[in-house]
């Protein structure tokens, strides 16, 4: 539907490249910097399925939410606690089913001259579960749809819109290391490899 929705706009322009992975059954966790709504158009370009993470309030709106419900994508209740244990099993239960997962691990949308630090959710689950990390950067144009802009604004150009993937992370428990701080150590390193996409 995603990709269906960006070629009716003729006007949009998106490309893809980078290290696409080739084995769609091959789970892994997905990272993205969040610059616009666009990003889940252009990110949705990638040849494999992927269970997003997203908060619970987009599940509750009409047609949207509902698709996503029924696509089994996985809620989150922000600042809730049992809502971050149950995630975590819906995500342990995707990728044990060999469907990816899809993360914003910076919990909202990134500035026009960067990003936020990351939350630590996606090292988490990649450290848990044993799973290869995908980082994946987007190059929206935030004169279009971007943080703070209304969904009505027409933009001045054509918009373009570029998504770069980097080659699987693969992260793991280090002996006699607390898990907290391989956890931490993981998103740091993550969060220094994904700045190094174009």
């Amino acid at each position: 539907i995603a990709v269906i929705h960006q070629r009716l706009n003729p006007l949009w322009k998106f490309s893809v490249s980078g290290e696409i992975p080739t084995d769609g059954r091959m789970p892994f966790v997905a990272v993205a910097n969040h610059e616009s709504f666009v990003d889940i158009l252009l990110i949705s370009h990638l040849p494999f399925e992927m269970k997003w993470m997203s908060k619970s309030e987009f599940f509750k709106i009409p047609l949207l939410g509902w698709a996503m419900w029924l696509a089994k994508d996985i809620r989150l209740q922000r600042g809730d606690k049992k809502s971050r244990a149950k995630a975590l099993l819906e995500c342990r239960d995707r990728l044990e089913n060999r469907v990816s997962v899809m993360i914003f691990p910076e919990g909202t949308r990134s500035p026009a001259d960067g990003i936020h630090p990351f939350t630590r959710g996606a090292a988490h689950i990649a450290v848990r579960l044993r799973v290869p990390v995908v980082p994946i950067r987007v190059c929206c144009d935030q004169s279009f749809l971007g943080k703070g802009q209304p969904w009505y604004e027409v933009p001045r150009r054509s918009p373009r819109f570029v998504l770069s993937a980097g080659e699987p992370l693969n992260f793991g428990a280090v002996a006699g290391e607390p898990i907290g701080r391989t956890i931490r150590n993981v998103n740091q390193q993550l969060e220094a490899q994904f700045r190094k996409l174009v």
